[in-house]
């Protein structure tokens, strides 16, 4: 039966054994802009949550967030000016 869960998750590998579906990367963007395009859903908390998260990345991680990440700003802003969503 399934449980009807979602985990979302920015990497490291987490137990998913008890979710439907795991949610990881950008998708969690995509997934983040789609509600707000198509539902008109607030989503400024999560993606305030989501900036803090990117802002320690880099400050905590520095080598592995210039792997990850080609421009040092939001990551909501740079798909919006690309037109992805």
């Amino acid at each position: 039966m399934p449980k009807n869960k979602v985990f979302g998750q920015a990497g490291g590998g987490k137990d998913i054994e008890d979710y439907d579906v795991c949610v990881c990367g950008n998708d969690i963007v995509n997934i983040v802009l789609a509600a707000e395009k198509y539902s008109g859903f607030d989503t400024s908390e999560v993606r305030a949550e989501i900036e803090k998260k990117r802002v320690w990345l880099r400050d905590n991680e520095p080598d592995y967030y210039k792997e990850c990440r080609l421009e040092d700003r939001d990551i909501f802003e740079q798909w919006i000016e690309k037109g992805y969503v």
